[in-house]
């Protein structure tokens, strides 16, 4: 039984409550169908010529509480007034179903074309790797635990997607992936949901119409808005559009990965592509490496290769790589080691006694740092004032005048590069002296140069900075100006990014188990890893009992404002 006063915050949250109901209602159901609404139901008045004769039928079989953008004064039922009653219904839905996403590792993919075949590639590989795993919602058909569901929808609306995604949860699968057609964000079948993982395929002329989109422009608006509400973006090369694509992930994503056919500017590529009687053999090559992994795709059309490629980036960013497969091993670090470091790092610095915490309301990673942020920092003492803003908010302003007020010493925001953007800037604007705390998302230069010639105090963590080991910087530094194609690959400066640090110790761990197996047999050396240490530049590294690291260090930087430059503060400890 849920509380319709609680639904009201949550519309109120995302600026959508126009008034109140009259009165509270517990609600036992939710639907927009009149002929299908039962005692208990939150009845959503939603549709084209909507009519108040539908909200009659729905009052008279039982429903209690009715959502509308408009009032029914002849109907004798309380009407939670909103100003855009799409968003609300998809909130509404999921309010009712307890955020079910909250639960999965989403991914969503869209596309002109291929979005289908992509989405069920996803699910066969994440299955090979982990089991039964994967969740599904396209065009074809539906997975979610159970039986197999039927659809005519590429995105079902919110009602259903949300319902969906509630099976999926209680019935115990970990992973989603879901068709998300422009029309979904065009009529915000999933306004208020966050992607961990957002697949844009490619972008081509398609449904223009009077019923659909009014022109490209909308249209591309529409599928990058996928990309806007991503955790990470695995992204076609050869798309369409690719610098506005690509420009979107880089503001809006911590992290991108591009994949195309035999190019040299992808994080994977297809190379020496055989075709067979049925399908093709080809080769994956990852950026950086010269080995060659070999494939076979048994379906013809070479535009399948791509869509198998994308699934491949899929599952390398999937937490389900490690936990089902004995021969994956990483060594980045996880996010409660970062909040946990983080919130140590306040008090010690600082002495903070007081944190503001603010993250974008259901987006998993953001909430799940705070709240291991928050654990700790409480259990020594201090006090977390937590805020969440919705979905595409532009404005902090109330938000960072909240944390002023409040007497916050620090401000814990471990958001996407374009929210952290936005914060930063409007913190240097406002002057604001309170230290600023994120993770390794604001680990960007676009976030550096927001807080540019301010006197904002800018602190993230991250996987290494400069100045933390002198002979590995002279070390790569020097490679690096000798080698002018290194020089290039790195972005036409010899500044060390953090990846380099860690792949450079993932080789020496690697070099470590063949030691400790004193054999390449790749049985003898995934049965040494586990009981390899290895101090690296990164720091100290072992591995748990799925593959994941146990790390003590990560490396906190500063924001040099004045010369618009990233400083190694410290290495911080867990513990």
């Amino acid at each position: 039984m849920k509380q319709t006063r609680n639904l009201e915050d949550l519309l109120r949250q995302y600026d959508l409550l126009a008034a109140p109901a009259a009165r509270d209602a517990a609600v036992t159901g939710i639907c927009n169908d009149s002929r299908q609404a039962r005692d208990g139901d939150l009845f959503i008045c939603k549709g084209y010529g909507f009519k108040p004769e539908y909200l009659a039928m729905a009052r008279s079989r039982g429903a209690v509480c009715a959502l509308a953008e408009a009032d029914f004064p002849g109907v004798d039922i309380p009407c939670i007034r909103v100003t855009d009653v799409r968003k609300a219904q998809s909130l509404a839905a999921r309010w009712f179903y307890d955020n079910p996403s909250d639960g999965l590792t989403l991914i969503g993919v869209t596309g002109t074309k291929g979005k289908t075949t992509t989405s069920y590639m996803i699910q066969a590989v994440t299955n090979a790797l982990a089991g039964r795993t994967m969740g599904l919602s396209s065009s074809a058909g539906r997975y979610c635990g159970g039986p197999d569901v039927d659809t005519h929808l590429t995105t079902p609306e919110s009602l259903d997607l949300q319902w969906l995604f509630a099976q999926a949860r209680d019935h115990g699968l970990p992973y989603m992936t879901a068709e998300v057609s422009s029309q979904a964000y065009q009529v915000e079948r999933v306004y208020g949901e966050h992607f961990d993982i957002g697949v844009f395929l490619n972008f081509s002329e398609d449904h223009i119409s009077p019923k659909e989109h009014a022109s490209m422009e909308e249209y591309l608006q529409c599928k990058l808005q996928l990309l806007e509400n991503s955790g990470r973006a695995v992204i076609c090369r050869e798309t369409a559009q690719f610098d506005r694509v690509y420009d979107t992930a880089r503001r809006c994503c911590r992290a991108v990965m591009l994949v195309g056919m035999d190019r040299d500017d992808c994080d994977l590529t297809v190379r020496q592509v055989e075709k067979l009687t049925h399908g093709f053999r080809f080769f994956v090559q990852e950026r950086g490496s010269e080995a060659l992994h070999p494939y076979h795709l048994a379906m013809d059309g070479d535009f399948n290769i791509e869509n198998a490629l994308a699934a491949i980036g899929v599952t390398c960013t999937n937490p389900g790589v490690t936990a089902g497969n004995d021969y994956y091993f990483r060594i980045c670090f996880l996010d409660p080691f970062q909040g946990t470091v983080l919130a140590n790092f306040a008090q010690e610095k600082f002495s903070a006694k007081k944190a503001y915490c603010l993250g974008e309301l259901g987006n998993e990673y953001d909430q799940g740092l705070i709240s291991y942020f928050t654990k700790v920092f409480e259990a020594a003492g201090g006090t977390v004032i937590t805020d969440s803003f919705p979905t595409n908010n532009s404005d902090f302003t109330t938000y960072l005048n909240k944390a002023k007020s409040s007497g916050a010493d620090v401000i814990f925001t471990p958001v996407s590069i374009a929210y952290a953007t936005q914060i930063v800037g409007l913190a240097a604007s406002m002057g604001l002296d309170i230290p600023l705390l994120g993770s390794d998302t604001l680990d960007s230069n676009v976030v550096l140069e927001a807080a540019q010639g301010s006197n904002v105090q800018l602190y993230v963590s991250t996987f290494y900075q400069e100045g933390g080991s002198p002979k590995f910087d002279d070390g790569i530094k020097a490679w690096l100006n000798e080698d002018s194609t290194a020089m290039t690959n790195n972005g036409g400066n010899d500044t060390i990014a953090a990846v380099t640090a860690m792949g450079y110790d993932a080789y020496y761990v690697a070099l470590e188990a063949l030691k400790a197996a004193g054999s390449t047999d790749p049985a003898a050396v995934k049965a040494a890893l586990p009981g390899v240490t290895y101090t690296g530049v990164t720091g100290d590294i072992a591995f748990d009992d799925i593959g994941d690291a146990i790390r003590d260090t990560a490396y906190i930087k500063v924001a040099d404002t004045a010369n618009n430059a990233w400083a190694l503060e410290t290495m911080q400890k867990a513990g």
